[in-house]
């Protein structure tokens, strides 16, 4: 399934009308976002209807998210960064696995 958002995502900024820029870690970066929310162990899913999972997790109606993760030299003045995934360098995505070196 990521793989055929992704190229999807790519076959669309390639169109010649397009004024879209493909982006990996861009799309990455909401690709896990989403998917982080669909196992937010916070809600259970199977609970929330859809407008329910919007409220839950509103902060993905931000644009801006992006910037809470990632630096805008790395996000906008790194070419490799629009061809492969980098990892966010201001502070890690949210994660589902819980880690207690206890």
């Amino acid at each position: 399934v990521v793989k055929t958002l992704i190229d999807d995502y790519k076959k669309l900024c390639e169109k010649k009308s397009s004024t879209m820029v493909f982006h990996m870690t861009y799309i990455y970066f909401w690709i896990q976002m989403v998917d982080y929310c669909l196992h937010d162990p916070v809600h259970k899913q199977e609970e929330l209807k859809e407008r329910s999972f919007f409220k839950a997790h509103f902060f993905l109606f931000d644009e801006s998210l992006h910037t809470q993760y990632y630096s805008k030299k790395l996000f906008l003045h790194t070419p490799s960064a629009m061809k492969e995934f980098a990892l966010p360098d201001v502070k890690p995505f949210p994660s589902i696995v819980s880690y207690d070196s206890k």
